[in-house]
């Protein structure tokens, strides 16, 4: 077994310093922010170089000494890191994705109803309507209030919640 066997995720804020017992840690999973190594953190957006694929002098990392570095003395401790934290940019480049792919079938769909109906509406209705027919969306009156007033290059406000098409 590894060194790294032994480490348990953490969703700790960065502001806490204080150092956590094995049983204190949340367990396995990526929804992690830091990764305990030795007796430091390492956090998913303050990495030491050498974990961010960079050319890197190890003399001038804020991290760790060059002579206690464990990355350095453990290039399978570096390998399985770098996996992880490429595994947690992949899984929220794909929620990132996710997001865009629904914001978009969501302006879609109202854009679909305020076009077939062919005149302003308000955003209740306009909500109402869109959350009948695409239930998988999960509509709001506040979430089409807001996709309305934020996109004001498609949508156009007419009068108090009534919208229409550009």
């Amino acid at each position: 077994m590894d060194d790294f066997d032994d480490l348990e995720f953490e969703n700790q804020d960065e502001t806490d310093d204080e150092i956590l017992d094995e049983e204190d840690f949340d367990g396995v999973g990526l929804g992690f922010r830091s990764l305990p190594v030795g007796d430091s953190y390492l956090f998913i957006h303050d990495l030491p170089a050498c974990l961010k694929g960079e050319e890197f002098d190890c003399y001038f990392c804020e991290f760790f000494s060059p002579e206690n570095c464990k990355l350095r003395n453990d290039p399978s401790l570096m390998a399985e890191l770098n996996s992880l934290f490429d595994l947690y940019r992949l899984e929220q480049a794909n929620i990132i994705e996710g997001q865009a792919e629904r914001q978009e079938a969501f302006i879609s769909a109202v854009q679909t109803e305020l076009k077939s109906h062919g005149r302003p509406l308000h955003y209740t209705v306009l909500a109402k309507i869109v959350a009948d027919r695409h239930p998988e969306l999960d509509i709001s009156e506040k979430s089409v209030l807001f996709i309305m007033s934020w996109h004001s290059d498609i949508f156009e406000k007419v009068d108090k919640g009534v919208y229409q098409l550009k």
